[in-house]
């Protein structure tokens, strides 16, 4: 279950890798959004782009980005929150949610300097081929062809804050 803080977290960074991957997707965001967050297991089973490959060609697999690019960060949100959650056992949920968010870029942005340093943890090489990795194999689970998870997987990465918080 995706509680409310993580539906802000996969919101905002699917609207940015939406914005980067498929631009042309945005008028229908919020409508695509709302629908996965409603059911996520539904918009799943609809993201099947190569049946859109046979019949339509490459124009009509990229309106099959947004729930693919929905499905894909709120696994890698998931993934990271429990990277977060070994580190950090003892504290609470509300903060495990503020320090995944400080691991991205577009959130730590709006930090001052003490929350930032309180927020991120450092993102070691490891952990960004983990998350690379993950995303990779949940975006080629949801059908993307090699080439499209290869380039979302590389943008979620890109999208992690990759200096030491702080």
């Amino acid at each position: 279950m995706i509680d409310q803080d993580q539906e802000q977290i996969i919101s905002e960074l699917s609207r940015d890798l939406v914005r980067q991957l498929a631009p042309g997707e945005l008028p229908r965001f919020e409508a695509t959004s709302s629908a996965y967050f409603e059911d996520p297991d539904k918009v799943r089973r609809e993201v099947s782009p190569q049946d859109e490959i046979l019949g339509f060609g490459m124009g009509e697999i990229l309106t099959q980005m947004t729930p693919a690019i929905l499905a894909v960060v709120t696994q890698v949100v998931a993934f990271l929150a429990g990277e977060v959650k070994q580190q950090l056992k003892t504290e609470s949920t509300g903060f495990v949610g503020e320090f995944v968010k400080g691991m991205f870029k577009r959130f730590k942005e709006g930090m001052d300097k003490t929350q930032a340093r309180r927020q991120g943890i450092s993102m070691t090489p490891e952990l960004l081929t983990r998350v690379r990795e993950t995303t990779f194999q949940n975006a080629t689970q949801l059908n993307l062809p090699r080439d499209q998870a290869t380039v979302l997987a590389n943008a979620v990465v890109g999208s992690l804050s990759l200096s030491p918080a702080g």
